[in-house]
Parts: C-alpha cells; structure tokens; sequence
C-alpha cells in the first residue's frame, strides 16, 4: 500500500493537466494513471490501472518499460525523449523521467511524461524551424501557466495549516522544478529554521532531513545572504564546494550536502507583504539542469507560495493569540467566583439569624445583596463559559432530565430579578411532560441567559417562559414586552461582546456574551435558536433542541 507521502504525490499528479503522471507499483503494475496521461495516451484509467505498464507503446530508441524502470532503481532516475505513437497512428514528441520512490521498503515507479512539440502523423519532426520552435514556446508557455494555476489552487487548500502549506510546497516543486527541496522560513527574531525538505529519491529526502537544525543565523558569508538582502533569485549553474561550504551551517552538514551529489541549484526569496519571510532553493543531480525560465517558473511559484505560508502563519498565531485570551478569561472568572461564593455563603448564614437576630429592613438588604452576587456569578459564568468554547475546551454532560423541569428551574434562578424589577413572570409547562436527554447545566445556563437579556430590556409589562414538546425536539420560547430591536441589530446580537447600547451611554449592565454564549451551547447540544422582535413591542426568543441526542438516537432507531 502506498504511503501518506505518495498519496500526496498523487493529489499533486491530479492536479497537473499537462504532465502525464504514473505510478507504478512494485511488480511495475499501474497504481495511478492521471487525466492528462489518458488525454496524451489515449488510453483511460479504466484501461490501465491494475495492468502492466507494458501496454505503453515503446518510444524509438527507448529500453523497454520493465528494462528503463530497472536501470531507474540502479541509477536513481531514467530520462529519454523521442517520439510515441498512438493506436490511432497519431505521433507526440516526449520528455519522458523515471523516478524510483521507496515505500516500506518497496520499490515504486514514478513516470512523468512532459508534452514538448506537435503532434504529427508523417514522422518527421515538428520542432525544427521557426513555426515549430514558435509552437513548442507556446507550449511550454501554457504548460507553466497551468502548472501555476494548480499549484494556486492546491496552496490555497492548505491556507488555514502552515504545516500543510509548506508541504505542499516542497511536493509541488519536486513534481516540476527540481530533484530536491528545502524551504527555509524567517522567525520572528531574524533566524531561519528549515520548515520542509522533500526529494524524488527517498534515500536523499533522509540526507536532507539531516540538514534540519534548531535554528540558522545569517551571515554574509552565507549563500541565502543575498537572497534575503536582496530579496532577489540566485541561480547556480555549478555547485561548487565553496557554495556547499557557505550553505552548510556545521562540518557535518558540510560532508551530507557533498554526499547528496548537488550539481546545479536555485535559490528564490519568498515574498509577502513586501517582506522576505523565507526561501526556497531547488536542487537537481545534473549540472545545468535549471534555466532562466526554470527560475522566473521558481519566483512566481515562491510569490504564491508565500501568501498562502504567511496566511497559514497568521492564522496560526490568531489561534495561538485566542488560546491566551481564553486561557486568561478562565483564569480570572475562576479568581473571580472563589470570593463570590463566600459572599453569597455568608449572606445565607447570615439571613438564618445565626449571628443574632436580622430586622426586616437588614433581610431586604441581605436579598439586594445577593441578588447583585447572583448577577454578578452570571456574568463570571458567561465569561468563563465563552473562554472554553473558545479554547475548545468544553464538553458535553448527557443526563436526563424533563422539559417542564429545565423550565421550572431557569425560572426560579431569575425570578428574583424579574419581579424585583416590577415585572410579571409567567411559566407555561407542557401538558405531557417528556423525558430529556441533554446537557441540564448548558440548557439551564441558555434559558438563564435568554430570560436575564429579556428582564434586562423590559421597563414594564412581561416576561413568559413557555415550554412544548415538538415531534422529536423540545421547544423553550422566551417572550418579554420590551423595547424590541431593528432588523440591523436582529443581525449582530449574537456577536460576542456586542451590545445593543454604547458602552458610554448604556444604562443596563452585561458584557455582552449572553446571546453569544446561549447561540453556541444551543448549537453544540443539536439545537438552534431563532428570534422574532419588533421595536417598542417586543421580542421572542426560540430554543429548539433534541429530546435526543444524534448518537443516541441513531443508536435506538429513536
């Protein structure tokens, strides 16, 4: 079975229209077949996958299939150009490489077949004078054009993954440009680190992960110097022992760049957002190997490449910036709640009269005590709540409890606050209650949060918690007769730390994440919230939820 590295190389092969891509497995039978080797064949993958490769007509002048895939294992790669024929008589000239690749420990046979001049039927060769050598340029102009177009599209895949980004890099250049890869990546203190290595013979790819160190300090005297200072390409005809010796960063890598056999090379910066934030430099085992074309091929690869790695490090670096400022939430709403328990804790002893008696004018002061502690713990719990979903790190209870019992309890938690503030309160249960398995704390907390943001915008009138059972779903509505809201705010309540009012000029508390808190924990339980509201009339606020939860009820056929 091929490796998750040759899976890869497949998705890249898939993604090249003009390069016709085969793998072979170890007994030389066809594993992969891509569309652009059907299209300059003319034989299907249906055809060919699970037969040998032999059903490939035989270039002029060419070893046989079995023959050149030998002589690639014994020498590392097979190259040979001439013309193929087709059954239909047609003729294509062909660039044709065989690159051996090991996996566990298995030989297998990377064909890549390039398309360089027309196809003719008389035999004579279509590449000699200008109209031809006009023809193959446009060729070759349309092969890099779309080999650019692919590798955009499959950067821009791993945009979200710095890991995957630079992967896809080394993959893509080995798979056009070059025998070997390593992309360098700029730290933020000025050093370098190798991010990714890849080549097209296994055996070399370890040599190369050698190479990897902690981190490189760039001097003048090394060979990356320039192409950072400069933020411009160098390209290397020769590699001579000089340039090994600039580019190794120690003896022993000195003595593993000569044992790679390094002939030629290119190094090109890797630009984004006017800034070098890496390099790539591309290898080949022939002296020569890379023309001027080749390394403008490099630059563009490198531009592209660099918006997606510099995006991937971005994003990772927002998540890693998210983490702390969840992780520092949680901190201090967990500070926070030690000393508030013990306020509300002495309230209570206090209220029994076991420190002496309590007058009628105290025990009111004792409730506005902790009906402002109980406020308080609510805000610190939607706190805290918000810093784990952020961080990932909640989880989901399953338990079951009732309809009418969730209810019964969100409303005895707010009630307090609702009538202290002149308001009605009224509950409305199902007739036939129903058995639900849920998260009881999460669904307290979003009916909680959905009854303190209704008493909290309502100056007179109600607020009713209504709650029905619906097929397969229990149903909560939240209705007040406050002050409504706009179809604009309607689109951004459930914005974390959004709020209806200025900050400078609201005059009711919160921070804001009730709505955002209340939205997520609903979604994570399988439900949904839906609100209706008219300004100056009133809202209504729906929590839709399983009686079930998806596995549960997958699992009974419920």
């Amino acid at each position: 079975m091929l490796s998750q590295g040759i899976d890869l190389f497949g998705l890249v092969a898939d993604n090249l229209h003009d390069h016709a891509i085969i793998l072979l497995e170890p007994d030389y039978t066809v594993r992969h077949w891509n569309a652009a080797a059907e299209q300059l064949t003319g034989i299907s993958a249906v055809s060919a996958i699970g037969h040998k490769v032999t059903l490939i007509s035989i270039p002029e002048g060419a070893a046989p299939r079995g023959s050149a895939v030998r002589l690639a294992r014994e020498t590392g790669k097979y190259e040979h150009q001439g013309w193929w024929g087709r059954a239909d008589g047609t003729r294509f000239w062909v660039e044709e490489v065989i690159t051996p690749l090991l996996d566990d420990g298995e030989l297998v046979g990377y064909i890549d077949i390039a398309h360089h001049r027309v196809e003719k039927t008389d035999g004579t060769e279509d590449g000699a004078g200008s109209a031809g050598k006009l023809t193959a340029d446009l060729a070759s102009a349309d092969r890099r054009a779309a080999f650019l177009d692919e590798a955009s599209r499959i950067l821009a895949a791993s945009a979200t993954n710095f890991e995957s980004a630079v992967r896809s890099l080394a993959r893509l250049a080995i798979s056009r440009l070059a025998d070997g890869c390593v992309v360098y990546v700029r730290q933020t203190d000025g050093a370098l680190t190798i991010a990714e290595v890849a080549h097209r013979d296994l055996s070399r790819q370890d040599k190369l992960e050698h190479l990897r160190t902690d981190t490189i300090r760039l001097t003048p005297a090394h060979t990356l110097w320039s192409v950072f200072e400069n933020a411009g390409p160098e390209l290397f005809d020769v590699v001579s022992p000089e340039l090994i010796a600039a580019l190794a960063t120690s003896p022993e890598h000195a003595q593993l760049l000569s044992e790679l056999e390094l002939q030629s090379a290119m190094i090109t910066p890797l630009l984004a957002r006017g800034r070098v934030i890496g390099a790539i430099m591309l290898v080949s085992n022939r002296p020569g190997a890379f023309s001027t074309d080749d390394l403008h091929l490099a630059e563009e690869l490198g531009r592209r490449a660099a918006i997606a790695i510099d995006n991937a490090r971005l994003y990772r670096e927002a998540q890693e910036a998210n983490r702390a400022k969840a992780d520092f939430l949680a901190i201090v709403s967990h500070e926070l709640r030690t000393p508030l328990n013990a306020i509300m804790g002495y309230s209570d002893l206090i209220d029994t009269g076991i420190s002496g008696p309590v007058s009628e004018n105290q025990r009111r002061q004792i409730d506005r005590i902790r009906t402002s502690a109980r406020h308080l713990l609510q805000i610190i719990e939607e706190i805290l709540s918000y810093a784990r979903l952020e961080s990932g790190g909640l989880e989901v209870d399953f338990e079951e409890t009732t309809v009418g019992t969730l209810a019964d309890e969100a409303a005895a938690i707010t009630e307090p606050v609702t009538t202290g503030k002149g308001l009605a309160m009224k509950v409305s249960l199902p007739e036939q209650d129903r058995a639900l398995i849920t998260d009881p704390a999460k669904v307290r907390q979003v009916l909680v949060n959905l009854l303190s943001n209704a008493t909290k915008f309502t100056d007179r009138g109600t607020v009713e918690l209504a709650a029905w059972i619906d097929g397969e779903y229990a149903v909560y509505a939240v209705r007040d007769t406050g002050v409504g809201m706009s179809r604009d705010q309607l689109e951004r309540i459930f914005d974390p730390f959004w709020q209806i009012e200025r900050p400078t000029t609201r005059r009711t508390g919160g921070t804001g994440l009730g709505l955002s808190v209340a939205r997520r924990f609903a979604h994570l339980l399988g439900g949904i919230i839906r609100v209706e509201s008219t300004p100056q009339v009133g809202s209504t606020f729906e929590l839709r939820i399983p009686l079930k939860p998806r596995e549960t009820s997958a699992a009974t056929g419920g």
